[in-house]
């Protein structure tokens, strides 16, 4: 007997929840009806500009958002004894952060049987799980397709990977999301190669907390310390938006253009500064 192919072995390990939402798609592929089920719910509450209002949104599918006060997740979706489903969301964040979690719990709603199987689901540090590779299929799915509902393509065709960091920080601001949310939302979206990177002080070295990649063949390991004369290391010296030619952390020697700058994130004691870089393949 022949061995079955990747494809096959991964759709047989796929977990049930996705394998319904799936359903008898030829491809396998669960992104585009989840975009589909998204999508249509925006268009039907009349949601046709950014930025898009996912508390009113959950609001019209009977959805109750209630904020609470916790130090320890980032938001939770459950159905309660009455079969209403509710989305809690940490009142501690900020308010891009809330929008995106929301956004993030509503897409669980979408999975078929979600209400009547009473599932219940709590998550945790969306922004640094996006990237760990444990994550189960249903997670990774509902991260894009919370990018997918705030971020909707007919909504951001005129924002581009290809004009850097100003584009990023511009659909940040009329999307009402994070720079972080916007740039892998732009990078995603690119039809030319491009990388997103996010770096990272910890105390003594600038580090990578991870990248992002499209349509290149290019590994950037994380927690990679990035050399004192980068680009990295200059915008987060100047605070100013920094540009060069340059190969990007890791191995490879191939050639980029980069721009760089230092934001500020976090809040009071947890303030701190985090360098946010594009890149695009240099011409040989």
């Amino acid at each position: 007997m022949p061995a079955a192919s990747s494809t096959t072995a991964e759709h047989a390990e796929r977990e049930p929840v996705v394998e319904r939402l799936v359903g008898r798609r030829a491809d396998g592929d669960p992104h585009p009806r989840l975009k589909a089920i998204l999508d249509r719910w925006r268009v039907e509450a009349g949601q046709e500009k950014l930025p898009v209002d996912v508390f009113g949104l959950a609001s019209l599918r009977g959805i109750r958002v209630e904020k609470v006060e916790s130090s320890d997740w980032e938001g939770r979706v459950y159905v309660d004894p009455r079969g209403r489903p509710i989305i809690e969301v940490n009142g501690r964040h900020a308010l891009a952060r809330q929008r995106f979690t929301v956004a993030h719990e509503l897409a669980h709603t979408a999975f078929p049987g979600f209400t009547s199987d009473r599932r219940y689901r709590v998550d945790g540090d969306l922004a640094d799980a996006a990237f760990a590779r444990n994550r189960s299929e249903e997670e990774r799915l509902c991260d894009w397709g919370a990018g997918m509902l705030l971020m909707p393509d007919d909504l951001i065709w005129s924002y581009r990977a290809d004009q850097g960091l100003r584009a990023i920080e511009k659909l940040a601001r009329d999307a009402k999301v994070s720079l972080e949310a916007a740039a892998n939302r732009l990078i995603e979206a690119s039809r030319k190669p491009a990388v997103f990177l996010v770096l990272e002080d910890d105390g003594s070295d600038l580090r990578v907390r991870y990248a992002k990649v499209q349509d290149l063949s290019l590994f950037v390991p994380r927690a990679f310390r990035v050399h004192d004369s980068s680009v990295f290391r200059h915008a987060a010296r100047t605070g100013a938006r920094e540009r060069d030619t340059g190969s990007l952390p890791g191995r490879s020697r191939r050639l980029f253009h980069i721009e760089a700058k230092s934001y500020p994130v976090g809040r009071g004691a947890a303030a701190g500064e985090r360098v946010l870089a594009v890149a695009f393949p240099a011409s040989r």
